[in-house]
């Protein structure tokens, strides 16, 4: 009995030891199965965000890659300076906001559908359009406005003009960029990113800021799309905000639900991984939740959301599960079968799982060849074929990112190279040339002893060149001149074409201004030899502007500014040299630039005033004409010559302004004039050669005279001989006279005039210039000049005019050579409106010798 009882207690013992042992043994082993369960879920979680986060990054650089695009910076520089010129901007925006939140909602104005169609916004369209075919940086809107709000460009209606109140606005304007936390549009079931980017021009100047209302409906795609466990079909999918927040699921019970407050959302920190939860055991035993943070973009909060996924335990290891139940009623039948059934139950589970972990921690160290080996057709198998097929997808995914990455980069090298160099001559252009500058300046401020130099460079006759031999040809120069430019300067210098036939050379660590000169005789002496262009033999001159950065400069803009101005004064003294900036071209530059700034404002400011001189006939001795004549009395400099600010206003266009003004006014004036009796009278105004190259002259000439009254036969356009040699000038000037006025060469002898192109024109008469009349008794060769002039005039049955008569010695003259008419002080000084009315009521006292 006691060796019974001694076999039967260690018996038992025995079986209760292995009993207890293959139990421990047993739950050991399903905790390592949650382990790498959720070891697993954690990475694909973490491939999953990371596939978010690159997708993301990828499109806020495309936004931040355009911000330099060349149309878009110069569209803002132009809109900035034209709000510089406002008086109030912010009066001006605000009644501009005023009139566009006016407009109902869905309704586009003119004003928007102009900025909706501008060559930006259909630029932004045209990238949106390309970029969302790739399937990438899918942009809804794009909006644009410049440094104070406004809007310059858009995709879409905005709901405001002023933009400068905005969050996201004032946001990126202090940091560099901005980007908002998801939004989803109940209404369009969209979900959008709002990504807002300031705009800096080349010198880190605020320019303005770009908004892009981002589609995101294709990263929640991409989750869609990356389902890991497909075989799963109780696996869940969440995109969370850091708040709780449901961005997607793909329970639709859960879609957009707040879960901060359930008990999962607890659980999850900051950092990346997994739990198993067993609060619902009673209906689907423990739950593995893995998760992974989408980092924040550039330091900015808002984007920070969360992958979630989850799946019961028993449902990814239900085969596992089940070998729980069935070892314990083998271990129930025998410690031995037990025993030697759970070994070989944990290697045929545990080989598996461990081989599939190795395989994602492979590919989650970077690895993306890695494949786990399928060896069976059970759970374990369809996970590693699962995970087999989500790893060649992301491996594609990557190939393609990486491919479209060097597209992308290839693009930008392109855009930059467009962006800096000169797609005529292959020349830097004026954005590389004054970066260059910039670090000069930079350079200056720390070592003194350093010196460079500015030559701007502008080709004589080039418009010669180009209205007679064709544009191609013009353009064959110009790339010509830019490789014998690059011969000519050392390593460091640069030669850059800023537009048109300018160029610029930047004449690196020089020693003096005897080293530029050498440069420019050198370039000179490179330009003077022929050139053979597509056969034709072209000969060039060059006209240099010099300066030197001994004086101080700050700005580069002002570097290249001071030598065009010594280069203008080289063109003026006839070409083909050079000039070097000094303090008194500053001072003069300074002196015009205010004039047109003040002549530009003058006619509003009721600064120019019309005088008239009356034109008096020799013969009857009546007054029969009077010619208008411009005045500026300026504010606080007085009467400024005409000599002085015509030309300014033929060069910068207001001639055009002006000329219809003066028109206008004598016209008037000689219509009242008629109407106090005086029928007889003609009415003289100047027009320049300007106001002959616009076609709608013809048009103003005809409403003039219809709205003044007077008959078109009393005016008389006075031209001068320069107008004659231009093609354009004589078919306008043609068209006036057809209208019934008058043509008058004025200060005729001064120019060069064809008497074959005189015989064809349509004019009546001719005004002697005043320097033979002046010259009369001092000079022989004067009077046989005026005598001349008078006898082909007549002889071409046209009326002569002497002008500048100031003494009766002078009218003596005239008067016993057959001249028609005279103008000038011994008649009467230019007067306005009220002197020469009195002066018409009285008439002309003549010398009594000629009333003889």
């Amino acid at each position: 009995m006691r060796l019974f009882y001694k076999l039967f207690i260690s018996y038992f013992s025995l079986s209760l030891f292995l009993l207890l042992s293959g139990y421990i043994f047993n739950e050991l082993y399903q905790r390592a199965l949650q382990r790498s369960s959720g070891e697993i879920m954690a990475l694909l979680a973490a491939e999953l965000a990371e596939m978010l986060d690159n997708d993301f990054r990828n499109d806020v650089l495309v936004i931040e890659e355009y911000i330099y695009d060349r149309t878009l910076t110069k569209g803002l520089s132009e809109s900035n300076k034209k709000f510089e010129r406002l008086e109030n901007v912010d009066a001006f925006i605000n009644a501009e906001d005023a009139k566009w939140r006016s407009v109902p909602v869905g309704v586009v104005t003119p004003f928007m559908k102009t900025l909706m169609q501008n060559d930006i916004s259909k630029e932004i369209r045209e990238k949106i359009d390309y970029f969302n075919k790739k399937d990438c940086c899918p942009y809804a809107e794009v909006f644009v406005t410049n440094r104070y709000g406004a809007p310059l460009a858009m995709s879409g209606k905005l709901s405001d003009y002023r933009q400068d109140d905005e969050e996201w606005w004032q946001v990126a304007r202090d940091t560099g960029n901005y980007i908002s936390d998801v939004d989803f549009d109940d209404s369009s079931g969209v979900y959008s990113i709002q990504v807002a980017v300031r705009i800096d021009d080349e010198a880190g100047g605020f320019q303005g800021v770009m908004k892009v209302v981002m589609d995101i409906k294709h990263l929640v795609h991409s989750i869609a799309e990356s389902k890991p466990l497909k075989y799963n079909d109780r696996m869940q999918y969440k995109l969370l905000t850091r708040d709780g927040r449901m961005l997607f699921s793909n329970e639709q019970h859960e879609f957009l639900e707040d879960v901060s407050t359930q008990e999962f959302f607890s659980h999850i920190g900051n950092a990346d991984g997994y739990f198993v939860a067993d609060w619902d055991r009673t209906t689907e035993g423990l739950e593995v939740f893995s998760y992974s943070h989408l980092r924040d973009y550039n330091k900015i909060k808002g984007l920070g959301w969360i992958v979630v996924l989850e799946s019961p335990v028993n449902v990814m290891f239900g085969l596992a599960a089940q070998m729980k139940r069935l070892f314990l009623l083998f271990m129930a039948a025998g410690a031995v079968i037990s025993a030697a059934i759970s070994y070989l139950l944990s290697r045929s589970l545990s080989n598996p799982a461990v081989r599939l972990r190795l395989a994602a921690s492979r590919l989650g160290d970077g690895d993306y060849n890695a494949r786990a080996e399928v060896r069976s057709t059970d759970e374990f198998g369809a996970l590693a074929m699962t995970f087999n097929t989500m790893a060649e997808k992301l491996e594609r995914a990557i190939l393609s990112k990486e491919n479209e990455l060097r597209e992308r980069e290839k693009m930008q090298g392109l855009l930059e190279h467009q962006a800096n160099y000169d797609t005529l001559t292959g020349l830097p252009n004026r954005n590389l040339f004054i970066r260059r500058l910039v670090r000069a300046i930079e350079q200056k401020k720390h070592d003194r002893d350093y010196n460079f130099a500015v030559l701007f460079m502008d080709l004589d006759r080039f418009k010669i060149i180009n209205d007679s031999l064709g544009h191609s040809i013009g353009d064959q120069l110009l790339i010509e001149v830019g490789k014998r430019l690059n011969t000519c300067i050392r390593p460091d210098d640069i030669a850059a074409r800023l537009g048109g036939d300018e160029f610029a050379i930047f004449a690196n660590n020089i020693k003096n201004a005897r080293d530029v000169l050498f440069m420019v005789e050198r370039i000179q002496l490179a330009l003077a030899a022929e050139f053979d262009l597509i056969g034709h033999k072209v000969f060039c001159t060059v006209s240099f502007g010099v300066t030197l950065s001994e004086s101080g400069y700050s700005i580069a803009e002002e570097l290249i500014r001071d030598s065009d101005t010594a280069m203008y004064r080289a063109k003026t003294r006839g070409g083909c040299g050079c000039e070097m900036f000094d303090s008194e071209m500053h001072t003069l530059v300074k002196k015009r630039l205010q004039l047109e700034t003040d002549l530009r404002s003058a006619i509003n400011n009721e600064e120019l005033l019309v005088n008239y001189q009356p034109i008096v006939s020799l013969k009857t001795l009546e007054a029969t004409g009077t010619e208008a004549l411009i005045r500026w009395k300026h504010k606080t400099l007085g009467y400024i010559p005409p000599a002085v600010f015509i030309p300014i206003a033929e060069e910068t266009g207001l001639i055009q302004h002006i000329g219809e003004w003066i028109l206008e006014k004598a016209c008037t004036q000689n219509k009242a004039w008629h109407d106090k009796g005086h029928r007889h009278l003609h009415i003289n105004v100047n027009f320049s050669i300007r106001q002959f190259q616009n076609y709608d002259q013809v048009e103003i000439v005809r409403r003039v005279l219809r709205d003044s009254g007077m008959p078109a036969q009393f005016l008389t356009i006075e031209i001068t001989e320069s107008v004659i040699k231009d093609a354009k000038s004589i078919e306008v000037l043609k068209r006036i006279h057809a209208l019934g006025a008058q043509n008058a060469i004025d200060d005729f002898g001064t120019g060069y005039s064809s008497l074959s192109i005189l015989t064809r024109l349509s004019i009546n008469s001719l005004k002697i210039d005043k320097s033979f009349i002046q010259n009369l008794g001092g000079d022989p060769n004067a009077a046989a000049i005026i005598k001349a002039i008078i006898a082909m005039a007549h002889s071409l049955n046209l009326i002569v005019v002497a002008e500048g008569v100031e003494t009766e010695e002078q009218l003596e003259f005239l008067r016993l050579n057959r001249c028609d008419e005279i103008q000038g002080y011994f008649v009467c000084r230019p007067t306005d409106e009220k002197g020469l009315t009195e002066f018409l009521e009285k008439g002309w006292t003549p010398p009594s010798g000629l009333r003889k």
